[in-house]
């Protein structure tokens, strides 16, 4: 609707019905504007908000706490290519989201981002997520549900300023694609997981190359073992073994 208005230097939607509207995909992209007003959406009947604010790099401020999206089922780079330091998410219903694809992917100055009340158990894929991200220092996502997800590529790609990362509710029983889901992580990090939830982690700690993490069994991160280089298979077992023993 406003897609790539890059002159629109004011926007005054205060009176506008949305209560009807089903797909807002690409209606603020590329936009100039460094507000916008949204107090007064309705969005209860939107089922699409695909790109809804992707690439509008001027933004500085975002409120959208008032965003009813219990009937959204997807959500695929909605924030990404922006600029924004801080996004709180803490109110959105995604109980019927399927596709959170590169949602936040490419937002290279975000350091907060409150997703504690995100319902994932319906989302099939997760892919390139949180790619990019390169100020994230901090990600707790221990409420996710990734039961049905069959896509976790690249999620979590260049991400190199993550210290910790809570995935210890990840359940990867359907066996989704997960490759580079930790590709080009440089900074020693703290990775919490339930190794009997989780098959993939091990393997793709190889993409650590020569830096090392830790890996913590249980989700108050109380029980950690030292994984230096993550190369060794052989090894690998042994830790996941002992993980075992301890939950």
């Amino acid at each position: 609707m406003f897609s790539n208005c890059i002159k629109l230097k004011f926007l005054d939607i205060d009176n506008f019905k949305t209560s009807s509207v089903t797909n807002m995909e690409r209606m603020f992209e590329h936009m100039v504007l460094s507000s916008i007003n949204l107090s007064n959406f309705d969005t209860s009947s939107v089922t699409n908000m695909n790109c809804l604010f992707c690439q509008s790099s001027i933004l500085q401020y975002l409120d959208i706490n008032n965003f009813n999206t219990s009937s959204v089922i997807s959500m695929d780079r909605m924030f990404s290519d922006m600029n924004l330091t801080a996004l709180d998410l803490k109110h959105f219903n995604t109980s019927s989201v399927k596709s959170m694809r590169s949602m936040f992917s490419s937002c290279p100055h975000l350091t907060l981002i409150n997703i504690s009340s995100f319902n994932t158990s319906s989302v099939k894929d997760m892919s390139m997520m949180f790619m990019y991200c390169r100020s994230l220092v901090s990600l707790n996502l221990i409420n996710f549900d990734t039961s049905s997800a069959t896509s976790l590529d690249a999620m979590f790609y260049e991400c190199t300023s993550l210290k910790s990362l809570n995935i210890y509710n990840f359940d990867t029983s359907l066996n989704p694609v997960t490759n580079d889901i930790f590709k080009n992580i440089y900074s020693d990090i703290i990775i919490c997981y339930n190794p009997k939830k989780i098959i993939f982690i091990i393997y793709n700690l190889t993409n650590f190359e020569n830096n090392c993490t830790k890996l913590c069994c249980d989700g108050n991160n109380s029980y950690c073992l030292d994984y230096f280089r993550c190369t060794d298979i052989y090894e690998s077992f042994l830790l996941r073994r002992q993980c075992y023993q301890k939950i």
